[in-house]
Formats: structure tokens, C-alpha cells, sequence
């Protein structure tokens, strides 16, 4: 009788088992529905934290995406990609193009030495420009880019923003060419 007993036991405790993992799948299932986040929400909230509006993405490269907002009558555009060569990884850059002209420079989440907002003065040193005279962005200057002067003390987190805004300028450059 013993190996009978012993047998419904262990009978038993698997269908215990059973029962809670089951319960434990469908409450995951239930949280990740309520909790989960598209994509396009993601893009939409990080964009969001800088421009008002609404956004589609119009075009990308292997580098870089531009977004098409829209503010109830105004129109602009948006490149997001990250700056590679910082200290501690890469930096999103966002730029708000107004035509062909740079209007806003922003940075997203990053560890860099000097967090975000960056300081005005090296920020404002990408605003105006019109990327169809410049071929990028380069600290300290060099082949035909606009140099642009370092945050003392974080040369390597210029760079990584320089290496940012300049693929996003390089995307919408890209695009203009694309829809011609």
C-alpha cells in the first residue's frame, strides 16, 4: 500500500504544481497585456519629452530615423540617433529641423559627465545651421565638418553628440534627396 500512497502523493503535488503555474502564466500574461508598450508608443514618449505633437516615421537609415510631426498646423521635422564615443556608451540626439535649417538640438536619456540639458552654449553651437552647406559636425575640426568647440573637461561626450547630431543631419539630407 505504501507504493500506492506514495504514487497518489506525488500524483498529487504535480497537479498542485500544475494548477500554480498555470495561474502564475495567466497572471503574467494578464500584466504584460496591461503594462506592455509599443514601439511606437516608446518613440512617441521619447519624442514627446522634447517637441509637442504627433509622430510618424518617414524614413530611416542604418544610423538614424526621421519622424514627420504635426502640432495642430505646424509641420517639422525630427531625426533621432544615437552618438557613438562617449564615456559611458552612446547619446540619443534628437534635431528638430526647420527646412533645411537646424532649429533644436536636444539629448536623451545618457550617463555622460555632463548630463542633460547640455549647456547652452554648446548646444546653440548646431542651431541655424543649414545642412545643405555643412557636411557634419567634428570637435576640434577636420575634414571639410563644422567644428564645433568642446564642453571643457568632456571631450569624449562632444564627440559622442557631434557623432549624434551629424548622423540625424546626415538622415534628413537622405530624405530630402529620396523625395526629390
Amino acid at each position: 500500500m505504501k507504493k500506492h500512497s506514495l504514487s497518489k502523493e506525488i500524483l498529487q503535488c504535480a497537479l498542485v504544481l500544475a494548477i500554480i503555474a498555470g495561474i502564475s502564466g495567466l497572471l503574467l500574461g494578464f500584466v504584460n497585456q496591461v503594462t506592455f508598450v509599443s514601439e511606437e508608443e516608446k518613440v512617441s514618449r521619447s519624442l514627446g519629452k522634447f517637441f509637442e505633437g504627433t509622430f510618424t516615421e518617414v524614413y530611416e537609415t542604418e544610423f538614424s530615423t526621421v519622424y514627420k510631426g504635426v502640432n495642430g498646423d505646424e509641420t517639422f521635422y525630427v531625426a533621432k540617433a544615437d552618438g557613438q564615443g562617449g564615456y559611458s556608451g552612446s547619446v540619443p540626439m534628437y534635431v528638430k529641423f526647420d527646412g533645411s535649417l537646424i532649429e533644436e538640438v536636444h539629448a536623451g536619456t545618457n550617463q555622460e559627465t555632463i548630463k542633460t540639458p547640455f549647456k547652452d552654449d554648446f548646444i546653440s553651437q548646431f542651431i541655424g545651421k543649414d545642412i545643405n552647406e555643412i557636411n557634419g559636425f567634428v570637435v576640434g575640426g577636420a575634414d571639410g565638418k563644422v567644428t564645433i568647440d568642446k564642453v571643457a573637461g568632456a571631450t569624449k561626450t562632444s564627440n559622442a553628440i557631434s557623432d549624434g547630431v551629424t548622423k540625424c543631419v546626415d538622415a534628413m539630407k537622405k530624405m530630402t534627396e529620396a523625395s526629390k
